[in-house]
Parts: C-alpha cells; sequence; structure tokens
C-alpha cells in the first residue's frame, strides 16, 4: 500500500483552489478584494480604537454585510468563506467543503483555502 505524501496532497490541495479562483470572473474576485480590504481595516479599527457603542453598532452592520457579501460572491462559484478576525492577518479565505478531509476549517485554513489578499 502506497504511503500518503501529505505534501503532495497540500500541492494538489493548493492547485485545485487556484483553478477554482481562476474560475472566478475578474468583477467577483476584484470585489472580494475590496471586501476584504475593508474587513481588515475594520478589524485594526476594532483592535486599535474605542469605539461609543453607537459607532460599534454601526461597525459590526457593516463588518456583517461584507461577510454576508463575500459568502454570496463565494458561494456562486461553490466555494466556502473563511473569515479570519486577526487585523495581523488576511481576512478571508476561500476553499471547498470537500479540501478539509474531516477536519475544521479553523485548525487548518492556512493549508487548504486560497487567502484573499487585502492590498
Amino acid at each position: 500500500m502506497p504511503r500518503h505524501n501529505p505534501i503532495t496532497s497540500l500541492a494538489e490541495i493548493r492547485q485545485a483552489n487556484l483553478v477554482d479562483l481562476g474560475k472566478l470572473v475578474a468583477h467577483d474576485a476584484h470585489r472580494l478584494q475590496m471586501i476584504a480590504r475593508w474587513l481588515h481595516k475594520a478589524d485594526e479599527a476594532e483592535c486599535n480604537e474605542d469605539m461609543s457603542d453607537e459607532r460599534r453598532a454601526m461597525h459590526e452592520r457593516h463588518m456583517d454585510e461584507h461577510e454576508s457579501e463575500a459568502i454570496r460572491l463565494a458561494s456562486d462559484h461553490g466555494l466556502l468563506v473563511y473569515r479570519q478576525y486577526d487585523p495581523r492577518g488576511w481576512p478571508l479565505y476561500l476553499y471547498r467543503a470537500s479540501d478539509l478531509g474531516g477536519r475544521d476549517i479553523d485548525t487548518c485554513y492556512s493549508n487548504v483555502a486560497f487567502g484573499v489578499c487585502p492590498r
């Protein structure tokens, strides 16, 4: 029985993710990047700024709207969205459920998902 090579599998997963991402039409890919940029700035603000209750409520409502749009855009192309809230990283990752291999996305998003650069 051949041994399973995790490095090869990881390379295969990343290649499949690139193919899926390539299926996104330019407009959707650009919009996802704009959403990622907005969410990244929002995560930084939430981490670094002291917000009033009113501003925080508005901020959270806008974050929910942007996250919902990202989920809709990704689902139009058969992809799922992982939302990473740490402002030191990228806020959106796209992946397929089949790439998880029974694992929780929180434990493997950096290995199986394709990050959407916010820059």
